[in-house]
């Protein structure tokens, strides 16, 4: 075999060809046996160093033998005759892996089954957790629960309302939200290497949370926004320089921000020797590339905290709320740190965006097609985070490979 480079509008395009002689004139044609991509394919299939020797040096010892033994499958369809299978879910999306690696990669599954161990939980906390938490990040606006939303995931488990609610008086507990808050800042300081001698953003914002209940027919009932029937909490914020929230406190909304500054610093285990505030005019100022969305996020509420307000107290809610909303806030920012090679300051909506997009197509029990669109984004989520999905046939096998290889090497 032979080795092809054609210079292209997108830049550089390899392939391996072979020449094939026509039986009847003598005369001879260079045929493209393979396409290996831009250079990002080949220090991907290749490795990073010299990637276009090692593509060169594997096109010219490719025999015709070798080629031929390659792994072809042909799949039928019938053209109008066979309806679809009644209830059969034919899309499934792989944007969460991104997310799930991140999941893994902060030990929340770890903290999740020590919680279950110790308060003998009947239900999986970790994977409750997991997928609101998916659900909330992959799909902002959607008013549907993860109980509906999950089921586009690859993988997925049912869980009854009562077991959610569970889950959530127990994310909402004073111990276990400190102690998820606490694991949380402490894997972010290993990963990061973050110390008392590095810069940290300071942020610090007013919430209220007005009463809501359900009367006697089920319909949900808001307090009056006039009313003293609603609770007032500030949170205070510890960002690191990579635009990755490191720890939060809710205290009383009366308490004044040195306060709330003592309480990060007691969480945090030692004051920082440099402190940046960022105010409401110009919150996070120093993040140009990803932009504030501290606030906004904080403020959105899911839909399954939303629905158990009236079958918990109102400070569990809160507390519960926040352990969300923040946990989705690391993994968002978390997602778009390891994209360091895309620069663009629309990234985070199109990350929201591209993974919501990036599914599969079910093709039968053993194939799945790849039915999204290849893009810079694409190209730097598999990048960063080592595993591809981007092929235009994925055998269930690989999925399932990519899914147990996260567990292995977090």
């Amino acid at each position: 075999m032979n080795f092809l480079i054609e210079d292209t509008p997108d830049g550089k395009r390899y392939f391996v060809t072979m020449e094939m002689q026509d039986i009847e004139d003598g005369s001879t044609t260079e045929v493209i046996m393979e396409e290996l991509g831009g250079i990002k394919s080949l220090e991907r299939r290749f490795g990073k160093e010299d990637p276009v020797g090692k593509a060169r040096e594997y096109a010219e010892n490719l025999t015709e033998e070798e080629w031929n033994e390659r792994e072809y499958y042909t799949i039928k369809f019938s053209t109008e005759r066979e309806l679809l299978d009644d209830d059969k879910q034919l899309t499934y999306n792989v944007g969460y892996l991104f997310l799930r690696y991140t999941y893994l990669i902060l030990e929340l599954d770890k903290v999740c089954a020590e919680i279950k161990e110790e308060l003998h939980l009947n239900f999986d906390l970790n994977d409750i957790l997991s997928n609101i938490l998916y659900t909330r990040i992959i799909y902002p606006d959607s008013p549907e629960s993860f109980v509906k939303k999950q089921e586009y995931f690859f993988e997925h488990n049912e869980h009854s309302e009562e077991e959610i609610v569970k889950a959530l008086e127990v994310l909402g507990s004073e111990a276990q939200s400190d102690r998820i808050r606490l694991h949380i800042k402490d894997r972010l300081l290993k990963l990061f290497g973050y110390g008392k001698d590095d810069t940290y953003y300071y942020e610090n914002a007013g919430f209220a949370f007005f009463l809501t209940w359900y009367d006697e027919l089920g319909v949900k009932e808001t307090a009056s926004k006039t009313s003293d029937t609603y609770l007032i909490r500030r949170m205070g914020i510890y960002t690191g320089k990579d635009s990755i929230p490191i720890i939060y406190t809710i205290t009383e909304g009366t308490l004044s921000k040195e306060d709330t500054l003592k309480e990060l610093d007691n969480d945090l285990g030692f004051s920082p020797k440099g402190i940046i505030e960022c105010n409401k005019t110009e919150p996070l100022a120093y993040d140009k590339r990803f932009g504030t969305r501290t606030r906004t996020e904080l403020r959105k509420v899911s839909p399954d905290i939303d629905s158990c307000i009236g079958k918990m107290d109102m400070d569990t809610v809160v507390r519960s709320h926040f352990t969300v909303a923040f946990l989705s806030l690391i993994i968002k920012r978390f997602v778009e740190y390891r994209m360091k090679n895309v620069e663009n300051e629309l990234l985070p909506k199109k990350v929201t965006e591209t993974l919501q997009e990036m599914n599969l197509l079910y093709i039968n029990d053993d194939f799945f097609l790849g039915s999204y669109r290849r893009s810079r984004i694409t190209d730097a989520l598999h990048d960063g985070y080592g595993f591809y999905t981007d092929y235009n046939i994925l055998k269930k096998e690989t999925m399932e490979k990519i899914i147990s290889d996260m567990e292995n090497n977090r």
